[in-house]
């Protein structure tokens, strides 16, 4: 839903998977569904989208100044990759009902702002 309402808007998409893990462990794959072929993927070698990845050199490229972030490894990949992302300058939100996370009451709230789906494809309509 968040993504489709970013295409809507002409906004970019990228999706991003974690390539790092412990040896010998299964990863697991989740599909997120609605995938087009305009949206960037990213494999991350470590648990930060923006390391090791051209993900930063791709949105300012799209003219991106900020980062909506959303994912099931809240606490091990949204939550470096919002600190990465803010540390860059990005101005970061994160979407708390569409992920999984043990930093949301803690970390989050210092990094960006929070919204839920909702509110941030409000916004998007308001800034069009």
């Amino acid at each position: 839903m968040l993504a489709a309402a970013f295409r809507r808007h002409g906004a970019a998409v990228s999706r991003v998977t974690i390539a790092a893990g412990a040896p010998g462990r299964t990863e697991l794959v989740c599909d997120l569904g609605d995938r087009q072929p305009r949206d960037r993927l990213v494999t991350e070698p470590t648990w930060c989208g923006f390391t090791g990845t051209a993900l930063d050199f791709y949105l300012r490229g799209k003219g991106a100044r900020a980062a909506v972030l959303s994912g099931v490894a809240g606490g091990i990949g949204v939550e470096p990759t919002g600190c990465r992302a803010y540390d860059l300058g990005f101005i970061v939100t994160l979407a708390v009902d569409a992920m999984t996370a043990d930093s949301l009451a803690r970390i989050f709230p210092r990094l960006g702002e929070t919204g839920t789906t909702r509110e941030i494809i409000d916004l998007l309509g308001k800034h069009a």
